[in-house]
């Protein structure tokens, strides 16, 4: 087992692409590209330095920045989709006002971003060379000390093990730890798509939780936009139907993380995709 070095490279040269070609007007897919690309990277280097997470955020600076400004214009084309999934039979007026806001605030965080990447695209594109260098040289040094049972490089067996650890581990998950619970579910899932003979269903376990804890945290952070912007009380429509759905989100995204945790823990299925 080790790393698909073909395809870190070929990430890095999408995300050159993207910084340099992003439209004026980005898509939700041009944004939601981006923002994975860079995330992607942040774990990769992760894996592959042996500085920790504050080398990695120094030489990660400027594509950071640029990732959370994405970040922004994410969440709005998320919220944005999802209200739009909403019942109209009541307070349709209360839902084109929502509309309204959630539209005008993707207007200007995809301003900002594109401030962003204008002011840092150099500094952002100097840091990708500095990756790749990167790359080739745990390249190198895995072909040269790689044994037969063993060719991931060290530091990425201990974050593999460390991540499945945690995960396994986990105090009883709710709704004030889901969401950092599902960053490093986030981490382990980049890490173990670039490893050559992964576990497919480890891997599918760890998409399935993250895709359920990610709809309920988008439906939390609607209801408290809504609840905001229409300022129309419990009795409103529009914020019944989100509050609503947000607590079956919740139910959902506990259930499959704590089946995922169950398996896991039962079938040391992550934990030994670090020994193979």
């Amino acid at each position: 087992m080790g790393f698909k070095f073909g395809k870190l490279q070929k990430h890095l040269t999408q995300l050159h692409k993207s910084l340099e070609r992003l439209p004026r007007r980005p898509s939700p897919e041009d944004v939601h590209q981006l923002r994975r690309q860079i995330r992607s990277l942040e774990a990769i280097m992760n894996a592959l330095t042996t500085g920790g997470e504050r080398d990695v955020r120094h030489l990660l600076k400027a594509l950071i920045l640029v990732r959370k400004a994405a970040g922004k214009v994410r969440d709005m084309d998320v919220l944005v989709q999802i209200a739009c999934s909403l019942s109209t039979a009541h307070n349709a007026e209360c839902l084109v006002l929502l509309l309204e806001y959630l539209g005008g605030r993707r207007v200007k965080t995809a301003a900002k971003l594109q401030a962003i990447i204008s002011a840092k695209r150099e500094e952002a594109l100097r840091s990708l060379k500095r990756c790749s260098k990167l790359i080739e040289k745990v390249r190198a040094s895995s072909k040269k000390t790689a044994s037969a049972n063993q060719k991931l490089p060290r530091n990425t067996v201990a974050l593999v093990r460390s991540l499945s650890t945690e995960l396994s581990y986990c105090p009883r998950i709710n709704k004030d730890n889901l969401h950092s619970y599902r960053l490093k579910i986030k981490e382990l899932h980049y890490i173990l798509q670039l490893v050559t003979d992964g576990d497919r269903k480890g891997i599918a376990a760890l998409g399935e939780a993250k895709d359920a804890i990610g709809g309920w945290h988008d439906w939390t952070e609607l209801a408290t936009i809504t609840k905001r912007v229409l300022g129309h009380g419990p009795t409103c429509g529009v914020l019944k139907q989100v509050q609503l759905i947000s607590r079956e989100k919740l139910k959902r995204a506990i259930s499959v993380a704590n089946e995922m945790r169950k398996k896991s823990f039962r079938e040391n299925t992550f934990a030994e995709n670090g020994r193979k």
